[in-house]
């Protein structure tokens, strides 16, 4: 009858580690899954970012060749204005 009874207290033991080990699973699972949304939200963002970066690189790169297209005109129309001062001032 005591052996009955030992192996009644070690089955009720062994179902409250399962029940234990079941429920350390279920947490696991949940922090997983939270985890992983946070990745996917990480990587989105990452991802915007770069997205970001690189169109504001290739405005930049515009800008550069917008500029520099710009200081020629202006360089040009100083040589313009200099030739026209000074054909102005010789056949005046």
């Amino acid at each position: 009858m005591k052996q009955i009874h030992d192996l009644q207290e070690h089955i009720q033991e062994k179902d409250r580690q399962l029940i234990e080990l079941q429920e350390q699973h279920r947490v696991a699972q949940e922090t997983l899954m939270y985890k992983d949304e946070q990745l996917r939200e990480a990587q989105t963002w990452i991802n915007r970012v770069v997205r970001l970066m690189f169109s504001n690189q290739q405005q930049t790169s515009h800008c550069r060749l917008d500029c520099g297209n710009v200081q020629s005109s202006i360089t040009s129309s100083r040589w313009v204005s200099r030739d026209r001062f000074i054909s102005n001032l010789v056949f005046s």
